[in-house]
């Protein structure tokens, strides 16, 4: 999934003006999406990911009560309904 989510964050990146606006808003409410899946299960694992800054990772406890990803401002449902998973 961390190379899904670095895929979408170079291709908007290197898009420039081809893609529209629309298009890179869907491509990065995707990434966040995955970004905070990704974060969901580095806290339930118990491991820390080198990519996010330790004030926006998620613990155990946010996972349990379903708060929100501090980076990514994305709950686990609203990531996984984004995702299309039901």
């Amino acid at each position: 999934m961390t190379t899904v989510s670095g895929a979408i964050n170079s291709a908007i990146s290197g898009s420039g003006s081809i893609l529209s606006a629309t298009v890179i808003a869907d491509a990065k409410t995707a990434d966040n999406a995955l970004i905070t899946i990704i974060s969901v299960f580095e806290a339930l694992l118990g491991i820390s990911s080198t990519h996010a800054p330790v004030r926006a990772r998620m613990t155990r406890d946010m996972v349990f009560v379903g708060a929100a990803n501090p980076a990514t401002g994305m709950t686990e449902a609203k990531a996984l309904a984004i995702l299309g998973v039901k």
